[in-house]
Parts: structure tokens; C-alpha cells; sequence
């Protein structure tokens, strides 16, 4: 049986697009996929606070990760503050899923 990919031409192809130049050349063109994703319109309030929330996670976070690995006598101040970012998150997450 017969690879059919083989058989391919641009024209099958939707990605992208080809021109005819002068002189007999073809000039390959990108065509922009079409996305099923939204484009974000919600610019209220509220998505600057969880980007504020989202922000302070990742900093503390990263702060406590450090902590714990480089500092090994303060691992209970680093777990503390891996706490604190986890509970920063599931305000940020709910603030997301309920406010409405």
C-alpha cells in the first residue's frame, strides 16, 4: 500500500499558501492559524488582583524553594513560606473560579 503523503502539493496543504512570481517561481506564503482560544477581553479590576496574587505565589514560591534547598537549618521557615504561597494560590484560584 502506497504512502498518500507522498503525493502532497501545496494546494493540499492549509498552513500555508503559494504565489506565482514572475519568471515561473512560487513564492511560499505562512497563512495565521485560526486558534479556538479566546482572546482575554476581561480587563477589570479584579484580573490585576490575581495577577498581583499570581505574582506574590511565584515569588514566595521561588523564595522558599531556595530556602529550603541552600539554608538546611531554616527548612521550617522555608516550609512556612511554601504554606503561605500555596494558600495565596487557592485565594487566586477561587477569586477565579467564583466571581461572577
Amino acid at each position: 500500500m502506497e504512502n498518500q503523503n507522498q503525493n502532497t502539493t501545496p494546494q493540499d496543504n492549509p498552513s500555508t499558501a503559494s504565489t506565482v512570481k514572475g519568471g515561473g517561481q512560487q513564492e511560499s506564503v505562512a497563512v495565521k492559524p485560526h486558534h479556538r482560544m479566546e482572546k482575554i477581553t476581561d480587563h477589570t479590576p479584579m484580573l490585576r488582583v490575581r495577577n498581583y496574587l499570581n505574582i506574590a505565589f511565584m515569588i514566595l514560591a521561588l523564595i522558599g524553594v531556595a530556602i529550603f534547598f541552600i539554608q538546611p537549618l531554616w527548612r521550617q521557615g522555608a516550609m512556612i513560606i511554601m504554606l503561605i504561597a500555596v494558600v495565596i494560590k487557592i485565594i487566586e484560584v477561587s477569586l477565579r473560579l467564583f466571581h461572577h
